[in-house]
């Protein structure tokens, strides 16, 4: 290693800088080229953003950096969901049964607050902003691309880190040059909008500060994030072509039609969300994958240019920061041997990489569940488990917005209580639903979970 470990991040977002901040404090010189604009100095466009979730793995990293309280102050404790129903019914439900709360933030908010650490006093770190890398050698290190005057710039890097995003310039770019590379683009047939809904109209609704707003019907979801001054940020997830999609949406009588079908709750405000659904883009779901993550002993990928996931679990930027801590705790464990801290990240970490993937879509698939008869049961079902044996049986949210357990230990214990469920389900005492004799219904789930068999699956889940 050089003696001044200099270290070039391609990607300024919310990933990039916290590695900046966190490599900067074990003694790194990172140098960060941005292709946007330094966001203390320009204000973010509305219409494509998404409110941010901050859970246990990215409060975390925060912590590490020494910015978690300070974040927390710019955004809302979250404790459970709000949903609304088909038929004017409104449901409440806690992200955690001690009723902890996650935190919402708007990703501008966020985003400056890590400039601000970046830059501070002593920390070392070069922001370049207005700097579009357009090629990147893995072998020679050679870093080459514009500035913001349409001047040319190249330079040589020893070690980099590429966290240029979802949409991965970079990342295309090397996988034109290396054909071992295997890349995957899964887009969903669906795309969102941003939506508002004003502080008048949030209160005319009913809907609560410290709630996430659920409305779903079918394959259309609506959800919805408070706002410091009484407002809530949304986003309306259709189809991008058939019916219901964005393209039957083409004029006010449409939306105005299909809100009263679908989230008739919302009808009260229709005319009011209407421009900005016809206004405002669509933007696309995309899944990422990809394999390697490293080349060259020099060149590491890390957060949503290695692994985009679907939104539905909140955890994009959570899992991001958290490459981010692991990859430091790698790299100082290996005596910051780059090397070979960067291709036992590639190892180690992929596993979760792939769980997280999973489970987001998983969840998406709940929210749009059809009902079926046997889903109370199964509820039931689901609940004494957890409440016999909360450490193997946890929610899946509870367990990824609450906890740091690896996601693939989360993924197969949520297989195994699937198959708990189910095989319940088709044991003699609960055919007719739950038995009037709760003991007896206790002593055949703690049967299940006694045997020695499943204890075994148990342990090699975790």
């Amino acid at each position: 290693m050089s003696q001044r470990r200099e270290l070039t991040i391609i990607g300024g977002g919310l990933v990039g800088l916290a590695a900046a901040i966190e490599l900067a404090r074990q003694g790194y010189q990172p140098r960060v080229l941005e292709r946007g604009p330094n966001p203390l100095e320009h204000v973010r466009a509305r219409g494509r953003s998404v409110h941010l979730v901050l859970s246990a793995r990215g409060k975390r990293c925060l912590h590490q950096l020494g910015i978690l309280e300070s974040v927390l102050a710019l955004g809302l404790p979250l404790v459970g969901r709000q949903f609304h129903g088909h038929d004017g019914a409104v449901q409440l439900s806690n992200y955690a049964r001690d009723g902890a709360a996650i935190h919402c933030i708007e990703r501008g908010a966020l985003h400056r607050a890590l400039v601000d650490c970046a830059l501070a006093a002593g920390r070392g770190i070069d922001i370049q902003w207005d700097s579009q890398v357009e090629h990147v050698d893995p072998d020679t290190g050679a870093v080459s691309g514009q500035d913001g005057s349409g001047a040319a710039f190249h330079l040589q890097s020893e070690r980099i880190l590429i966290t240029d995003g979802a949409f991965s310039r970079l990342r295309s770019q090397l996988a034109a040059a290396d054909k071992s590379l295997t890349l995957s683009h899964d887009w969903l047939d669906l795309g969102y909008k941003e939506v508002g809904i004003s502080k008048a109209a949030a209160l005319s609704l009913g809907l609560q500060a410290d709630r996430f707003q659920v409305w779903t019907q079918n394959s259309c979801f609506f959800g919805a994030f408070p706002n410091r001054d009484g407002s809530f940020t949304g986003s309306l997830f259709l189809s991008r072509t058939g019916f219901p999609s964005f393209d039957s949406l083409g004029s006010e009588a449409d939306f105005l039609h299909f809100t009263r079908t679908h989230f008739p709750s919302l009808s009260p405000v229709a005319e009011q969300l209407w421009p900005q659904v016809r206004d405002n883009p669509v933007s696309g779901l995309c899944r990422v994958k990809c394999n390697p993550w490293t080349w060259s002993g020099r060149v590491l990928m890390l957060g949503d240019a290695a692994h985009a996931v679907v939104p539905f679990l909140g955890q994009g930027m959570n899992s991001g920061l958290e490459d981010v801590q692991l990859f430091s705790q790698v790299l100082a464990d290996s005596n910051h041997r780059w090397p070979e801290a960067i291709q036992t990240f590639d190892r180690t970490r992929r596993p979760d990489a792939d769980a997280v993937d999973q489970l987001s879509l998983d969840n998406y698939a709940h929210i749009n569940h059809r009902p079926d008869p046997l889903d109370p049961l199964r509820e039931q079902i689901s609940d004494r488990l957890y409440q016999l044996a909360p450490w193997w049986f946890q929610p899946v949210y509870e367990a990824v917005a609450f906890n740091t357990q690896p996601y693939s230990a989360v993924l197969r214990l949520e297989r195994l209580r699937e198959q708990v469920v189910e095989g319940l389900l088709g044991h003699p005492l609960f055919k007719a639903g739950w038995p009037d004799d709760t003991a007896q219904a206790d002593t055949e789930i703690l049967a299940v979970i006694n045997h020695p068999e499943f204890r075994t699956r148990v342990i090699r889940a975790h």
